[in-house]
């Protein structure tokens, strides 16, 4: 949730998601936490998105672990500004939009249909929450994104990857 000139450590989790990669290979998948999903943290339960906060990056990562039972080599942390210009990075990425977005709340003011969405409108599509089912379907469609991301790290050859997360 951290907004320009925040910064993300100490912001709830506006999305949380874990991806799995073989760029060699050209496969992989993503999968989402509901952001309101009730854990049990060091301090007691809370929701998942508030453990940024209140117990560090270090507890998100054990909770993920351990819901998930998937092993983390690494993770991003990045607030609004730094995705899009991570998306940017890319050159944007190719997201079939499934239905007209129209929401004042996310600035989704999109089209249907393949796209190339540049920073603003991938922060946009990601965050669009007046929609049918509500905060999952914006969780399905924040792993579109982070596909689409990561076809287009693919793309451009993982010797570019430590360049692009700089």
């Amino acid at each position: 949730d951290a907004r320009p000139h925040q910064s993300p450590p100490g912001y709830r989790a506006d999305s949380i998601h874990i991806l799995g990669a073989s760029l060699t290979e050209g496969g992989g998948g993503v999968v989402g936490f509901p952001r309101d999903t009730w854990v049990a943290t060091s301090y007691g339960n809370d929701k998942f998105s508030s453990v940024n906060v209140r117990g560090g990056t270090s507890e998100m990562l054990s909770i993920a672990v351990s819901l998930s039972g998937v092993e983390m080599e690494g993770y991003i942390l990045t607030g609004f500004s730094g995705f899009k210009r991570l998306i940017n990075g890319f050159g944007g990425v190719e997201v079939e939009v499934p239905f007209r977005m129209s929401d004042d709340d996310s600035n989704a003011f999109l089209d249907a249909g393949l796209q190339v969405l540049k920073g603003g409108d991938a922060l946009a599509f990601s965050r669009n929450r007046h929609i049918r089912g509500g905060d999952f379907t914006r969780s399905r469609h924040q792993g579109v994104v982070i596909k689409a991301g990561l076809t287009g790290a693919q793309a451009m050859g993982i010797e570019t990857l430590p360049r692009l997360l700089r």
